[in-house]
Protein backbone atom coordinates (compact mmCIF):
# COMPACT_ATOMS: atom_id res chain seq x y z
CA UNK A 1 0.00 0.00 0.00
CA UNK A 2 1.77 2.98 -0.59
CA UNK A 3 -0.88 5.77 -0.47
CA UNK A 4 -1.41 9.66 0.69
CA UNK A 5 -3.81 9.57 3.74
CA UNK A 6 -5.25 12.05 5.65
CA UNK A 7 -4.65 11.76 9.15
CA UNK A 8 -7.89 13.38 12.01
CA UNK A 9 -5.98 16.59 12.60
CA UNK A 10 -6.12 17.53 8.96
CA UNK A 11 -2.33 16.66 7.97
CA UNK A 12 -1.43 14.62 4.96
CA UNK A 13 1.39 11.77 4.76
CA UNK A 14 2.74 9.57 2.43
CA UNK A 15 2.75 5.77 3.63
CA UNK A 16 4.53 2.98 1.86
CA UNK A 17 3.52 0.30 4.44
CA UNK A 18 5.40 -2.88 3.49
CA UNK A 19 8.91 -1.07 3.92
CA UNK A 20 8.10 1.58 6.58
CA UNK A 21 7.08 -0.53 9.78
CA UNK A 22 8.45 0.50 13.46
CA UNK A 23 7.91 -0.10 17.09
CA UNK A 24 7.50 2.28 19.42
CA UNK A 25 10.67 2.95 22.06
CA UNK A 26 8.21 4.03 24.95
CA UNK A 27 4.98 1.85 24.70
CA UNK A 28 5.75 -1.03 21.90
CA UNK A 29 3.19 -0.08 19.97
CA UNK A 30 3.57 -0.95 16.49
CA UNK A 31 2.98 2.25 14.07
CA UNK A 32 3.95 3.28 10.04
CA UNK A 33 6.56 5.88 9.29
CA UNK A 34 4.69 8.11 7.27
CA UNK A 35 6.55 10.95 5.44
CA UNK A 36 5.02 14.63 5.48
CA UNK A 37 4.85 17.03 1.94
CA UNK A 38 7.91 18.69 4.14
CA UNK A 39 9.48 15.55 3.73
CA UNK A 40 9.55 14.49 7.50
CA UNK A 41 8.97 11.34 8.83
CA UNK A 42 6.09 11.13 11.10
CA UNK A 43 4.82 7.89 13.34
CA UNK A 44 0.87 7.20 12.51
CA UNK A 45 -1.01 4.48 13.49
CA UNK A 46 -4.61 3.45 11.90
CA UNK A 47 -7.20 2.83 13.69
CA UNK A 48 -9.85 -0.31 13.98
CA UNK A 49 -12.22 2.35 11.94
CA UNK A 50 -10.19 2.72 9.05
CA UNK A 51 -8.85 6.43 10.14
CA UNK A 52 -4.99 7.01 10.49
CA UNK A 53 -3.88 9.21 13.73
CA UNK A 54 -0.37 10.51 14.81
CA UNK A 55 1.56 8.25 17.01
CA UNK A 56 2.42 10.87 19.21
CA UNK A 57 -1.02 11.67 20.10
CA UNK A 58 -1.87 8.01 21.04
CA UNK A 59 1.44 7.34 22.50
CA UNK A 60 1.04 7.68 26.49
CA UNK A 61 4.89 8.95 26.62
CA UNK A 62 4.95 10.93 23.91
CA UNK A 63 6.76 13.87 25.88
CA UNK A 64 9.90 11.92 26.01
CA UNK A 65 10.65 12.26 22.16
CA UNK A 66 9.19 16.16 21.81
CA UNK A 67 11.52 18.66 20.81
CA UNK A 68 12.58 20.90 23.83
CA UNK A 69 12.23 24.53 22.53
Amino acid sequence: MSEWVKLEGGAEVFIDTPRRKGICKACKKEFVWGVTRKNRFKPVIQREDGSWISHFVDCPNADQFRRKK
